[in-house]
C-alpha cells in the first residue's frame, strides 16, 4: 500500500494534463467561426499538436529518466499554461499552430503518460507496479470526465477566449504535483525489479551507452517493434473521437451539450477500463487482452455503422469507446516494463508512443479533412475498424519474454 502513493501523485498530473487536453474538442465550433481559421486549421493544429508531442517523447523521456521526472513535468506545465494563453489571447491560426500546436504538444510530452507512468513504475514494486499504472491512468481519466462540463460551461459563459485562460491556473496544481516527485530517479528500484539481464552494472544509471545498448534491445525485440506498430492503431482512435466526437454529435441530432456530455462520459468510463485493464493485466497476457481490447473496438464501431445514430446511441457509443479508450496505455507500459525493466522506461515508451502519435495526427488531420471534402465521417468509421483489426493480429503475435542481454563487456 504504501506505493499507492505515487499512482496517486501520477494520477493527479495526468488528471489536469489529459482532462484539458480532452476539452480541446469543444473548441473546435467557436474557433471554426473565427476567421482564417475554420474546421481544417483547427483540425491540423490539434494534428499538429500530436505530432509534435510524439516526436519529442524519446528525447524528453531520456531527459527524465537521466535527471528525473520532477523538473520535466514542471517545465512542461509552464509550457502548457503558456500555450493556452497563446491560444486564448491571440485567436489566429498562429496562436493555434505555436501554442495549441507547438507548446502545448511539448507540454503533454512532458507530463503525458510516458514520463508520468514511467515514473510510478520505476517508483513502484513489481508485483504492484501494473495496478498502480492502472490506477494513476484510471485517476487522470477522472480530468478526462470532470473538465469537459468545466470547460463547457466556461465557453457558454465567458466565451471561448476566456475560457482558455480560466484553465491555465490547473496547469500550477500540475507543477506542484510533479514537484513532488523524487528529484532524481533512484537506481534501487529498477535494479530491484528489473529483468536479471537488464539489472547489470553497466545499466545501474542512465547515460548514453547503456542507452544504446538499451535501443539496440529494444529495435532486435519483435514484442517491442510489433506492440509499438498497434500503437499506432490507438493513437489514430483516441484522437480521432476526441476532435470530431462533438462534432458527430451534431450530426447524430445531438444537443450542443451532447458533445460535452459525450467526452465527459468518455472520461468517467474511461476510469473504470484503465483500472480494469491494469487489474487484468497483472493476472493474464498483456498482449492478449491487449488484442481483446482492439476486437471490442472494432465491434463497437462496426455496431455504429450498421445502425442508424440517434442522440442516445451517439451517448451509448461514447461510453463503449470511453471503457476501451485508454484501457492500452497501462498494459503496453506494463509490457515494455517486463520486457526491459524500469531504468529506461521512460526512452522506451517514449518511442512506443511516438508510433501513437504519429496514428493520431493522421487521425485528428484526416477526419477533417475527409469531412470537408464529404460532409460525414462515414470513411473514417471504416477506416478506424479495419486498423482495430489489424492491431489485433498484430498483438496475437507478440511472444511476452524479457529482451536478450546485449553484451556490455569491452571486446
Amino acid at each position: 500500500m504504501k506505493d499507492l502513493r505515487w499512482g496517486l501523485l501520477g494520477g493527479l498530473i495526468l488528471a489536469v494534463c489529459l482532462g484539458v487536453r480532452q476539452t480541446f474538442g469543444l473548441f473546435l465550433e467557436p474557433l471554426a467561426k473565427v476567421p482564417d481559421i475554420g474546421v481544417g486549421t483547427f483540425a491540423l493544429a490539434i494534428a499538429w499538436q500530436n505530432l509534435i508531442l510524439g516526436a519529442s517523447q524519446p528525447f524528453i523521456g531520456y531527459v527524465a529518466d537521466r535527471y528525473g521526472a520532477a523538473p520535466v513535468i514542471a517545465l512542461g506545465a509552464a509550457a502548457y499554461g503558456v500555450g493556452l494563453a497563446m491560444m486564448g489571447l491571440l485567436g489566429s491560426p498562429f496562436g493555434l499552430m505555436v501554442g495549441g500546436g507547438l507548446l502545448i504538444g511539448l507540454a503533454i510530452g512532458a507530463c503525458g503518460f510516458s514520463i508520468t507512468l514511467s515514473a510510478v513504475g520505476r517508483l513502484t514494486s513489481a508485483a504492484e507496479r501494473s495496478r498502480n499504472l492502472g490506477v494513476a491512468s484510471a485517476l487522470g481519466s477522472f480530468g478526462q470526465f470532470a473538465l469537459p462540463p468545466l470547460a463547457y460551461w466556461l465557453i457558454n459563459a465567458w466565451g471561448w477566449s476566456n475560457a482558455l485562460l480560466l484553465l491555465i491556473p490547473l496547469t500550477l496544481a500540475m507543477m506542484a504535483a510533479g514537484l513532488n516527485l523524487p528529484k532524481r530517479p533512484s537506481a534501487h528500484p529498477c535494479a530491484s525489479f528489473a529483468p536479471p539481464s537488464l539489472a547489470s552494472p553497466s545499466l545501474a544509471s542512465p547515460s548514453l551507452g547503456g542507452l544504446s545498448k538499451i535501443l539496440a534491445n529494444a529495435f532486435r525485440h519483435r514484442g517491442f517493434l510489433l506492440i509499438s506498430l498497434g500503437f499506432t492503431t490507438c493513437g489514430f482512435h483516441v484522437s480521432f473521437i476526441a476532435t470530431h466526437l462533438p462534432a458527430y454529435g451534431e450530426i447524430c441530432g445531438a444537443a450542443p451539450v451532447a458533445g460535452a456530455a459525450a467526452l465527459s462520459i468518455v472520461g468517467f468510463f474511461n476510469i473504470v477500463g484503465t483500472f480494469l485493464a491494469g487489474h487484468l493485466g497483472g493476472l493474464y497476457s498483456k498482449t492478449r487482452v491487449l488484442a481483446g481490447i482492439y476486437l471490442l473496438r472494432a465491434i463497437s464501431i462496426a455496431v455504429l455503422l450498421c445502425i442508424q445514430p440517434t442522440p442516445t446511441i451517439f451517448l451509448i457509443f461514447a461510453a463503449v469507446e470511453g471503457f476501451l479508450w485508454l484501457a492500452t496505455v497501462p498494459l503496453t507500459s506494463g509490457f515494455i516494463g517486463e520486457a526491459f525493466g524500469t531504468e529506461y522506461l521512460a526512452t522506451l515508451f517514449g518511442l512506443t508512443f511516438l508510433c501513437h502519435q504519429v496514428g493520431a495526427f493522421f487521425g485528428a488531420w484526416l477526419g477533417g479533412k475527409i469531412f470537408a471534402l464529404t460532409g460525414t465521417y462515414d470513411i473514417m468509421w471504416v477506416v478506424l475498424v479495419i486498423l482495430a483489426l489489424i492491431a489485433m493480429m498484430l498483438h496475437l503475435m507478440i511472444k511476452e519474454r524479457p529482451a536478450p542481454l546485449l553484451s556490455t563487456a569491452p571486446p
